[in-house]
């Protein structure tokens, strides 16, 4: 977004469209994203809210990395994605670390998404499954599921709630109205309600600073508990970054117990409550924009999304997930629910992927003896086309793709030489020079256990 103080002129354009929320998970904020750009700023205008027009449908590539500290997992996913302002649709293209005793690939390999007003639609192209619902018409409520195994029902309502608390440039009356109304400590509601809207509960604001460089308000619902602080950081005129906390609650965990490792507890805690979507510690959300190209407009666009816990008693916000944004570029029109994994489909990879996929769950981690000589031969032919492949392609993930399938076919066979040789250094080296220092180094140790126990299946004991 190129921002345009408010001001006694009128812009030359029209102030209709949707500021984005940076208090929802990151899927939630880059589903509200709506690239726009606008005049140049009057240097003296008291509010510099980010307003400006539509760009329409928008494309980009994103890295998303997930970190669980009570689980001590760690993943990265590779993702194309998609925009407009009343659609999204996005696709895994890879994921890492791939390794363990799986079946190749990693069940969100494949995976697409589409979402819009009305529809949610979720297709695996690679195993030919697909899932439609409608969007409920009821609100989701508090989100119980938060070990890792949750229903598809309950994160695709979260796309309503998460439209619902955009604001808009019909918020900034409300907002302005509510500016210097007072401080948090007496309990009391400030401000004026903020126009109802579908899926956002009644909400009322407290605005306690607007800057030439900074806005900082907080939000109130019904609920005592349900508080978010947003602050809004401009650099001469442009969006520099959203900042957001939520201060809200626990729940227990459903009538059992629960034992983790924890960085505060490395020998282990049981856990009787966990945070659930209102978060007992709170979540803390930052976006960072920078200037993007799309067609012949320059905006303000997001390039990383933070998200973490707040503060514990022994150090700093535990990280939940980053997101890094990068090659942004305009769309004809956005992708419909019926073409979301087409890519995978004519990937010229996908005949022979489907074939490596058979073979892998036929003789992964088995003993090499075993492997029928023309499956053998099948993969041995096929790991070297795709470390040839891997030599010539600029994209991340498919080379890491590329990697993983020539390495995993080398195993298979008995031929640890070649995926020493060439494959596993440019998998470990690829990962490094993306900055995915701890994803390589999990799946190097993986690896590592993965060859110490090569052939021995679940059941069998050791000689």
């Amino acid at each position: 977004m190129s921002p345009i103080p408010k001001s006694d002129r009128k812009p030359s354009i029209q102030l209709n469209r949707r500021l984005p929320s940076a208090g929802a998970a990151w899927l939630a904020v880059v589903a509200g994203l709506v690239a726009v750009a606008g005049d140049a700023p009057p240097q003296s205008a008291p509010a510099p809210w980010p307003v400006g027009k539509a760009v329409g449908a928008v494309a980009f590539d994103g890295v998303v990395e997930e970190d669980a500290p009570l689980a001590g997992a760690k993943t990265v996913m590779f993702l194309e994605y998609a925009v407009s302002p009343r659609a999204i649709a996005y696709s895994i293209v890879w994921a890492e670390p791939c390794w363990r005793a799986i079946h190749f690939p990693c069940p969100p390999i494949g995976t697409s998404l589409y979402a819009d007003e009305s529809s949610f639609v979720v297709r695996h192209a690679l195993n030919d499954v697909e899932w439609r619902q409608s969007l409920p018409a009821e609100p989701r409520g508090r989100f119980m599921h938060t070990c890792g195994n949750y229903p598809l029902v309950d994160s695709r309502i979260a796309y309503q709630e998460a439209r619902g608390r955009r604001l808009t440039v019909s918020d900034m009356p409300v907002l302005e109205a509510s500016a210097g109304s007072g401080g948090l400590g007496d309990g009391r509601w400030f401000g004026s309600p903020l126009p109802d809207r579908p899926w956002r509960p009644p909400t009322r604001i407290s605005v306690s600073d607007i800057e030439p460089e900074r806005l900082h308000f907080y939000f109130f619902t019904f609920r005592p508990d349900d508080r978010r602080l947003f602050e809004y950081r401009l650099e001469k005129g442009r969006l520099k970054s959203i900042l957001t906390e939520c201060f809200e609650v626990k729940v227990p965990v459903g009538g059992f117990e629960i034992e983790a490792k924890t960085p505060e507890f490395p020998d282990g805690v049981v856990i009787e409550q966990l945070p659930a979507r209102y978060h007992a510690d709170g979540r803390t959300v930052l976006v960072d924009f920078s200037p993007q190209s799309i067609g012949d407009v320059e905006v303000d666009l997001p390039e990383r999304i933070r998200v973490g816990t707040q503060k514990r008693q022994f150090g700093g916000p535990d990280p939940i997930r980053r997101v890094t944004m990068s090659n942004y570029r305009s769309l004809p029109e956005m992708p419909s629910a019926d073409t979301i994994g087409s890519r995978f489909t004519t990937d010229p990879l996908f005949e022979r992927e489907q074939t490596f996929r058979k073979l892998t769950a036929q003789h992964w981690n088995r003993p090499v003896v075993d492997v029928d000589p023309a499956d053998a031969a099948w993969l041995r032919t096929f790991a070297d086309d795709c470390l040839r492949m891997a030599r010539a392609e600029p994209r991340l993930p498919i080379r890491l793709k590329l990697l993983f399938m020539a390495i995993a076919s080398d195993l298979m066979v008995g031929n640890g030489a070649s995926a020493d040789a060439e494959g596993l250094p440019a998998h470990d080296r690829a990962l490094r020079e993306a900055g995915l220092g701890a994803i390589a180094d999990l799946a190097a140790a993986q690896l590592a256990d993965i060859r110490a126990n090569w052939g021995r299946v679940e059941g069998d004991s050791e000689e």
